[in-house]
């Protein structure tokens, strides 16, 4: 997968449009995961291969390509369809040429008297067929699109309800609940359809949705259309509006009000809340589109009680567990919202989830970029609000956790700088010490993930508490750096012992074996030396010899309990008479003991450790905002001293796990969706690497002006023949250094 990753974002560098061209990539929801699964089961098999597993694995296989087309037509909705308050400035004159022939869903209630008023004026006839040619194929697939999303939303339904129906042989909610992969992938359905709601309400604003919807019905006729009444109430604009076109909406009414207008208040209004935002915002959103009630209650019982994805046993300590269960936290966030009740009134089941997943974190990435500020989001949820500010919320707690969290960012900086330090990051230091090697990377991340994330929290005072103790911006720029050079090498390191790991084990083995039956020999008196001959001695490191062979390091665990054994049994056979009275044998046995735990110590360092280093080191939560707040520094470092893009290979490549998440389940769906969403998300990773590369040409174009300025103002033509006294003058060796 790693590789298949590296390859798209090859692919991508290699094909991405410049910056000044958008053309729209080709959709891949029409593939072979939008046909309908068979409804039936075999028997006593693992989920995943009967048709249940692959019926709700293909549904998560669907979600991940809908949201991927969703982001990438996000991009490109037509300012004609935003119109003048909504679009970009530049386009505002294009919006308001189209906007008498695009219309809201005003328009479904009397279509008649709309369509008279286009079809009485030549001027606007004209129009609206230029508007047509314009915008049909846009228009289309954007309509496609919500109609993948309400599709996506009767399947997902559908499959819940025959689940519970028992429709599917020996497979039942709660059976599915109880199995690992099941609960997954419940999980995530439920939560991708929140997902598609969440980011359609704020990736393309409602009234841009009504009047793609009415365009794509008048032009293509309400008989070709499909699911006309369910996708227009889903497409209807719920009154959120995300910051961005609120603050372009606040900027043209500004200009509207004239000299005194309202612009700073507009402003204001925007920055307070984020856009506009209807009350108990999105329940209404989530109520278009409901999930069977008890399929939910029994999921949220699930993700109260179990760490579904199996991460505790990665980050072990107790104040680890928010990062533990950041990937579980965000399940439980959209899903709440199908479970309204649950927020508004249940505090003891609020309690418990917050207890779980929030004790010590209230900024939550969800998905790709999107993260929600919980103080703000719950709000208007009283048993929500009540459970995170019984403790999460508290004024001191916030201080506390801000305090706990900088500590911990600058003891892990101190472990990082001792470990980057030449010559101390070694194979030997990785396989003798691959546990401390990974607290210093779990400490490190996790400081990392607390400090980036809550500085950025919506809530001002929050935000002062946090911005008090945590370090400056620029030191926490050094230390993503340090952290992301430090996973580099450890990866490396851990990838060439992994692969080394046979030959040594092989070597190692018959080297203890070797030793093992020369000390038989000498107490059998094969050897000449003056060891008195012992043939039980003999026989017994015989013995050994053979139980060292007979080791198999294809099962590490049975095989690093018997070398344990071993090495005890060398340890307490050296306090024997017969071996204590000659320190060479002594210290032939305690470097064969050595050996045999040099053998323990690869056997640790499996793939799994491997696996374990990737989940750790994950910066997916920083992608979008976090990230690009980091650009301007990363500009000005290698403005000042060009070598620091050298140190951002690390984190380039830290910045790749962001693919981990939209393409996990289409690659073990076998989705041909793959190669498109992988391109769509290695391309925007392309883009932000090529921003932070924008600070090259312009340090290379300033030292050259700098250079053709001495040139010019400062460098002398020098004379054919000259006096020696002259030449330090004639050199301006001030001006060229």
């Amino acid at each position: 997968l790693a590789a298949r990753q590296l390859a798209h974002l090859q692919l991508a560098a290699a094909t991405a449009p410049s910056p000044t061209a958008r053309p729209i990539p080709p959709s891949g929801l029409l593939s072979a995961d939008m046909a309908a699964s068979a409804v039936f089961n075999d028997a006593e098999e693992p989920l995943l291969e009967g048709v249940c597993g692959q019926t709700i694995l293909r549904l998560c296989s669907r979600g991940s390509a809908i949201i991927a087309e969703l982001s990438r037509l996000a991009e490109h909705v037509p300012a004609a369809f935003l119109g003048v308050e909504l679009c970009d400035p530049a386009e505002r004159a294009t919006a308001a040429r189209y906007a008498p022939v695009l219309f809201t869903q005003r328009y479904m209630s009397e279509p008649e008297v709309f369509d008279s008023q286009v079809s009485d004026s030549v001027e606007l006839s004209d129009l609206d067929d230029e508007s047509q040619a314009t915008h049909e194929a846009i228009v289309g697939r954007f309509y496609t699109l919500f109609d993948s999303i309400w599709k996506y939303h009767e399947d997902l339904r559908s499959f819940l309800e025959q689940l519970d129906e028992g429709f599917f042989i020996q497979s039942t909610m709660e059976a599915v609940l109880l199995d690992t992969d099941g609960r997954q992938l419940v999980a995530e359905a439920m939560a991708l359809k929140g997902m598609m709601l969440l980011l359609m309400d704020r990736k393309i604003p409602g009234v841009a949705r009504e009047r793609l919807v009415v365009a794509h019905l008048r032009y293509q006729g309400e008989g070709a259309a499909r699911n006309v009444e369910p996708v227009s109430r889903l497409c209807k604009d719920s009154g959120f509006l995300d910051r961005r076109f609120a603050e372009r909406r606040a900027d043209v009414l500004a200009l509207r009000a004239g000299p005194h207008g309202s612009r700073a208040h507009n402003r204001a209004y925007a920055e307070a809340l984020g856009g506009c935002r209807p009350k108990q915002y999105p329940l209404a959103l989530f109520a278009r589109a409901p999930l069977p009630a008890a399929a939910v209650s029994q999921l949220l019982g699930t993700l109260r009680s179990d760490d579904i994805y199996n991460k505790l046993k990665i980050f072990p300590r107790p104040d680890h567990r928010s990062a533990a269960l950041a990937q579980q936290a965000a399940l439980v966030y959209v899903v709440l919202h199908f479970a309204p009740a649950d927020l508004i009134r249940d505090r003891s089941k609020m309690r418990e989830l917050v207890d779980r997943h929030f004790s010590d974190s209230w900024v939550l990435p969800v998905y790709m970029g999107f993260t929600v500020d919980l103080s703000r989001e719950w709000a208007e949820f009283p048993a929500a609000m009540a459970a995170m500010q019984t403790d999460t919320l508290r004024p001191d707690r916030v201080s506390e956790l801000a305090r706990r969290a900088a500590e911990q960012q600058r003891r892990a900086d101190a472990s990082l700088r001792e470990l980057l330090a030449e010559g101390a990051l070694t194979e030997t230091t990785v396989t003798d010490g691959v546990k401390a090697v990974l607290d210093v990377l779990r400490e490190s991340n996790i400081a990392l993930r607390w400090l980036m994330l809550h500085r950025h929290t919506a809530h001002a005072g929050f935000r002062a508490a946090v911005l008090e103790h945590a370090p400056p911006d620029d030191e926490m720029l050094d230390m993503l750096l340090r952290t992301a050079e430090f996973e580099f090498r450890l990866k490396g390191l851990l990838n060439d012992v992994i692969d080394k790991r046979a030959a040594s084990w092989a070597e190692a083995q018959a080297l203890v074996s070797s030793q093992l039956s020369q000390l038989a020999a000498l107490f059998q008196g094969t050897i000449p030396s003056d060891i008195d001959t012992d043939e039980g001695l003999a026989e017994w490191f015989l013995r050994l010899a053979g139980e060292v062979n007979a080791l198999d390091p294809s099962r590490p665990t049975v095989a690093g309990r018997k070398v344990h054994k071993l090495v005890l049994a060398l340890r307490e056979v050296q306090e024997f008479e017969s071996v204590d009275s000659h320190p060479i044998v002594v210290e032939f046995l305690r470097t064969t003991a050595d050996r045999l735990g040099g053998m323990v110590r690869l056997l640790n360092v499996e793939e799994s450790v491997v696996q374990h280093t990737e989940l750790i080191a994950d910066l997916s939560y920083a992608w979008g905002t976090i990230i690009e707040s980091l650009l301007p520094m990363m500009h000005d470092r290698i403005q000042r001293s060009p070598a620091a893009l050298a140190s951002m290979r690390a984190l380039f490549h830290k910045l790749t796990s962001i693919l981990n998440i939209p393409v996990a389940r289409v690659v073990q769906a076998g989705s041909k969706d793959l190669e498109s969403i992988a391109k769509h998300y290695s391309t925007q990773l392309v883009a932000f690497v090529r921003r932070v590369m924008e600070a090259v040409p312009l340090v290379v174009f300033q030292v050259l002006e700098r250079v053709a300025r001495v040139r010019s103002e400062s460098l002398v033509d020098t004379p054919v023949t000259f006096e020696v006294g002259h030449l330090s003058s004639l050199a301006r060796l001030e001006a060229r250094h």
